[in-house]
């Protein structure tokens, strides 16, 4: 069923360079599927979704995730600015990046 919400998900991974990669990753892959697509970061700190869980209420859990979801492509936008756009000599990743997110953008 394509109701609101029912295409909807939320991904929240580990905030190591493993979990970055994996949200890009499964995002585009969502994103290709037809989902709407979100993200979760952890706070600073935080390496994992079981920690936040573990130092906080479910309430307060609640409240985090609802405070501190983006749509994946602001936050791929913002991953790409901070990657590639601040390096001067990243002349091909940018062209790469940018190739990728034209894709993405046509699959939406």
């Amino acid at each position: 069923n394509d109701e609101i919400g029912q295409r909807t998900v939320t991904l929240m991974l580990d905030g190591d360079g493993a979990g970055l990669s994996g949200n890009i990753k499964a995002g585009k892959k969502l994103l290709k599927a037809g989902f709407d697509v979100r993200i979760v970061l952890l706070p600073v700190g935080c390496k994992d979704p079981d920690e936040l869980c573990k130092s906080r209420t479910a309430e307060e859990v609640q409240e985090y995730i609802a405070g501190n979801t983006q749509l994946f492509l602001k936050f791929y936008a913002n991953y790409i600015k901070q990657t590639f756009f601040s390096d001067a000599d990243a002349d091909k990743d940018r062209v790469e990046v940018l190739e990728d997110v034209l894709t993405i953008l046509r699959n939406i």
